[in-house]
């Protein structure tokens, strides 16, 4: 029962997808996973942890918060399983998380730790296709950022800031910073953006309070 269960949990994420039921049987019966729950509340992984094994979010809420180099402004967005979180500080140069990420509700996940990654990157062609696509996919969209069409209105330049500072270009966000600083950011001036904003505000496009601003639905102001 256990197994099915495990087996069950491993076909619902994006690194196990295309594996071959007999393949799925091999990894349950010869990986160590390591199963827990997170209560609301609590941290999963801190901005500055060390990266040393993969966490993979079964079900259940979670508060991503990115902050500044600077520290002047952070953004919080919610994400929901099944998912993983930042696959991209497993390897490379800088192998640290770069998020904050807090349950909301009680998560269930599990981890991998390093060695059972590279273990079935080499045992199994698919799992280290799946690897190789989640990495490629969040490099190319991030290399595109630049070519995009240059925002025409101070309009345009806010909601280019707001989305190129959240990894999903969809879904509620929260916006802690100052309007002198966003004005810094978009180089304009203070008054020019509060304007900005007041008349986002009145389309409810977002909603504006002391030192923050909430974005119901981020796909909506894209469009």
């Amino acid at each position: 029962m256990k197994e099915l269960q495990i087996y069950n949990n491993l076909l619902q994420l994006p690194l196990f997808l295309g594996i071959s039921k007999n393949d799925i049987s091999l990894i349950v019966a010869h990986t160590r996973f390591n199963f827990s729950t997170i209560r609301a509340g609590k941290d999963i992984v801190k901005e500055g942890d060390q990266c040393h094994e993969l966490f993979f979010i079964l079900n259940g809420k979670v508060e991503i918060k990115t902050v500044s180099d600077d520290g002047s402004y952070y953004v919080t967005e919610i994400s929901e399983g099944p998912s993983v979180i930042q696959a991209n500080r497993l390897f490379g140069l800088h192998q640290r998380y770069t998020r904050t990420y807090k349950a909301l509700e009680d998560c269930k996940l599990f981890s991998l730790d390093k060695k059972e990654v590279l273990r079935l990157s080499d045992q199994f062609v698919i799992f280290r296709i799946n690897i190789l696509n989640l990495l490629s996919m969040e490099n190319q969209r991030y290399e595109h950022r630049p070519w995009k069409k240059v925002p025409q209105t101070l309009e345009d330049k806010i909601t280019r800031f707001f989305e190129e500072h959240c990894i999903y270009p969809a879904g509620p966000k929260t916006f802690y910073i100052k309007m002198n600083q966003l004005a810094l950011e978009v180089n304009d001036s203070r008054l020019d953006v509060s304007r900005a904003l007041n008349n986002m505000q009145d389309a409810q496009r977002l909603t504006l309070y002391r030192g923050r601003i909430f974005i119901p639905a981020l796909e909506k102001l894209l469009m």
